[in-house]
C-alpha cells in the first residue's frame, strides 16, 4: 500500500483553509452580538437604573428615595397613611373612590395589596390563634386574596418611585415601601417573623443589605407597627 503525502499534505491544508475562513467570518458576528448585548445593557442601565431625579430632561443617574426620606415623608403624611391602611382592612365605613385617589396621591403609593397572612386577635402567634386559623381554613382564604381576610391582614404599600436597576448581571429590578402589621411582629436573630412568614431584617436599607437577593425582600422597622421593605426582582 502507496500513501501519497503530498496528497495527504495538501488535504490537510485545504481543511486548515476551511476551518481559518469559517472562523473569518463567523468571528465578527460573534463580536458584533457581543457588543449588541453590551450596549443593550448599557442602555438599560442610562435609561431605568441610576438617577438623582426622574426628570425627563435628566434621566441618567436615577436612585431610590433614601430611609430617612421614606421615614419624613411618612411622618408628614402619617394620618393619610393609617387611614389608607384602615379602609383597605374594612376598619373604616366606605368612602368615596375619589376620596381614596386623593389620599393615594398625596403619599405617593402606587398600590396597596394584603401581605395574605392571618393575624388573628387578640395573640395572632398563640396556639389558639393557629388552632382557629386551621379550623376555619382562614389561611387558605387568606393565601386566595379573599377580600373577606383583608380584616386579618398586614399591608404592603407600594412607594410610587420607579424601580432602579441593580448592576448585576440581570440588571434586576429593585423598588422600596413600606409595610404595616396589625400587631407589633416579633423579631428573632435578624428575622421579622409574621405568623405565617419569615423575612430578613436590617438596620438599614441603604445602602443595599447583604441579604438582598433576587426574588427577596428586605426590611427596616422604624416603627413598632410599620417598616420599610427593598426588594429585588428576578
Amino acid at each position: 500500500m502507496t500513501i501519497n503525502l503530498n496528497e495527504t499534505i495538501k488535504g490537510k491544508t485545504r481543511w486548515m483553509r476551511a476551518v481559518i475562513v469559517l472562523i473569518g467570518l463567523t468571528l465578527p458576528l460573534v463580536m458584533l452580538a457581543a457588543g449588541g448585548m453590551v450596549a443593550v445593557w448599557i442602555f438599560e442601565i442610562c435609561t431605568s437604573g441610576f438617577s438623582a431625579t426622574y426628570d425627563s430632561y435628566a434621566p441618567y443617574f436615577r436612585f431610590l428615595p433614601s430611609d430617612e426620606e421614606m421615614i419624613a415623608h411618612f411622618q408628614k403624611h402619617r394620618a393619610d397613611f393609617e387611614r389608607l391602611v384602615r379602609i383597605y382592612r374594612g376598619d373604616e365605613p366606605a368612602v368615596s373612590a375619589g376620596e381614596v385617589e386623593a389620599i393615594v396621591k398625596r403619599i405617593k403609593v402606587r398600590w396597596v395589596r394584603s401581605d395574605r397572612t392571618v393575624w388573628l386577635p387578640p395573640d395572632p402567634y398563640s396556639e389558639e390563634a393557629e388552632q382557629t386559623t386551621k379550623e376555619l381554613d382562614l389561611r387558605r382564604r387568606a393565601l386566595r386574596f379573599d377580600p373577606a381576610m383583608r380584616k386579618f391582614a398586614g399591608v404592603f404599600l407600594g412607594y410610587d418611585h420607579p424601580p432602579v436597576r441593580r448592576l448585576n448581571w440581570y440588571l434586576s429590578d429593585v423598588y422600596k415601601g413600606y409595610y404595616y402589621t396589625p400587631f407589633p411582629a416579633r423579631k428573632e436573630k435578624g428575622i421579622l417573623r409574621t405568623p405565617l412568614h419569615g423575612y430578613w431584617i436590617s438596620p438599614a436599607l441603604d445602602p443595599y443589605p447583604t441579604k438582598l437577593i433576587s426574588g427577596n425582600c428586605v426590611y427596616r422597622q422604624f416603627e413598632p407597627q410599620w417598616f420599610l421593605e427593598i426588594c429585588q426582582g428576578l
